[in-house]
């Protein structure tokens, strides 16, 4: 079996964390599609568990779940936006750090 080389960005979070998807992309589809999807999932099977009288710490784990992910797509789009004009930079990411403290509070 032979391996890609390795300057080829492969797998989900390879491409993202080396720049190889566009801006757009992280934005748009990763965070705002599926990191909000994955975000209100979270949201409201951390209330079933509460609505099950699991323990609050269950709760609250189920909840912080998506955390990480939600980081490490800020992360992407930060540096996924190196390359450009600082005042276009500036606003994707600022973008970015909007969504990541509305989906940490979702």
């Amino acid at each position: 079996m032979t391996e890609p080389p390795p300057d080829t960005a492969s797998g989900f979070f390879v491409s993202r964390w080396r720049g190889a998807v566009s801006v757009e992309r992280i934005l748009f589809v990763d965070m705002l599609l599926v990191g909000t999807a994955i975000n209100l999932a979270a949201t409201f099977a951390s209330l079933m568990a509460l609505g099950f009288k699991f323990p609050l710490w269950v709760s609250i784990a189920v909840y912080a779940l998506p955390i990480p992910y939600n980081i490490f797509l800020t992360l992407c789009l930060w540096r996924a936006t190196a390359a450009q004009p600082a005042a276009i930079a500036a606003a994707w990411r600022l973008s970015g750090l909007g969504w990541l403290a509305i989906a940490s509070l979702l």
